[in-house]
């Protein structure tokens, strides 16, 4: 009688012999997390000098874009301008709070995600 070969079937766990694999990020993916840049409204510029300033100083929100920022800052208080790494956004923030703008950067990880429809 011949032996039967075992080839190329699946192997099944049991319950027990389950491992959970848990990975630390590296350090590079710690410091590399991103930022959000935020725009505060303020009474001393017009819609059009806001829009003018954010399209200038960040080239991540030019055009329509700054336009609909500047908006919701008008309507809401606040408003995401960019979310990028943290060196960008922070040469953004200076630059736009050099033009005379209330602007905040916070890790992005401190908002919850953007609902269907939202941005």
């Amino acid at each position: 009688m011949a032996a039967k070969s075992g080839g190329g079937g699946s192997t099944k766990l049991d319950r027990k012999t389950v491992q959970k694999t848990v990975t630390k990020p590296t350090y590079k993916e710690e410091v590399e997390k991103d930022w959000r840049l935020i725009l505060h409204d303020d009474t001393v510029h017009t819609i059009q000098q806001v829009c003018d300033i954010v399209s200038l100083c960040c080239p991540l929100c030019t055009g329509p874009r700054a336009y609909e920022v500047t908006l919701e800052v008008h309507m809401n208080g606040a408003a995401t301008v960019a979310v990028a790494n943290k060196k960008i956004v922070d040469e953004y923030c200076k630059s736009l709070q050099a033009a005379g703008l209330t602007v905040s950067m916070a890790p992005d990880d401190d908002f919850e995600p953007a609902s269907e429809g939202e941005e």
